[in-house]
């Protein structure tokens, strides 16, 4: 009885905190004059993306090494390409986020990773790194890079002074949360498909990962999709920036 009366008061300040988060991220934000930007479908978006990237990181150096033969060394220089295109993809955005909007670069970017984790879908246990690491790498990576900036914005935008460290915090926290759930979701997917066809179809070892893995990325696709859904649906179309009026100057007066 002392021992929950103690652990009661220790988080105590839980509950308080929870309904600040709830009130920041449901709450819709007033985003210049007409506008509303919902923070919730942001940071979900936020979520989805994690969940999509982080396992096919996972699943791609499992299948570079337990399948093909690669070397750690092998496998991390196999994603330098992948990494550059996160970089340009990136910096893209931060430029043509001012010109179309957040929400046209959201869907498009989600659009990509979605098409990436469905050519992922198409290994096996003989094929090329171009084929099939490279090219549905480079849609990924390309689609990271280009619905990371404007999910961030989105997700800040319109908060208050004195929320926006929370604001920023939550996107975070949004992004590791969906990396470590949705990979502990494919994992145990990839698992229970490798194990059910090493018992009951009779293949080989690598077939079995290869089986497993393609689920894996298939469920991230889904990811993927569903946060192209609810970018497209649960975000404004906010009017991009033309261009900042410049102040006009005051009319002199002339003493007569």
């Amino acid at each position: 009885m002392f021992r929950t009366l103690t652990t009661s008061r220790r988080f105590a300040p839980f509950p308080a905190f929870l309904r600040a988060i709830w009130r920041l991220v449901f709450r819709l934000e007033v985003v210049g004059q007409d506008s509303l930007a919902p923070i919730g479908a942001s940071n979900i978006i936020v979520v989805l993306i994690g969940g999509a990237t982080f396992g096919m990181w996972f699943f791609v150096s499992l299948y570079l090494q337990q399948v093909l033969g690669y070397s750690p060394i092998k496998t991390g220089l196999t994603f330098l390409p992948m990494t550059l295109c996160i970089i340009v993809g990136a910096t893209s955005a931060s430029r043509l986020v001012v010109r179309f909007g957040a929400k046209p670069l959201l869907v498009t970017g989600m659009t990509l990773q979605t098409i990436g984790l469905l050519l992922f879908t198409q290994i096996s246990v003989h094929d090329s790194f171009v084929s099939t690491i490279l090219v549905p790498g480079l849609f990924v990576a390309a689609g990271l890079g280009l619905a990371l900036v404007p999910a961030t914005l989105s997700a800040v935008a319109g908060v208050a002074p004195k929320e926006a460290g929370l604001a920023s915090g939550l996107v975070n926290t949004s992004r590791l949360v969906g990396g470590a759930l949705g990979l502990a979701i494919l994992a145990a997917l990839a698992t229970a498909r490798t194990n059910t066809d090493l018992h009951n179809a009779g293949v080989s070892v690598h077939a079995a990962l290869v089986s497993g893995f393609q689920l894996a990325f298939a469920v991230a696709a889904g990811f993927a999709l569903v946060g192209g859904l609810v970018a497209m649906f649960g975000l404004p179309r906010v009017p991009a920036r033309v261009g900042v009026p410049q102040p006009q100057a005051a009319p002199v007066e002339t003493s007569a």
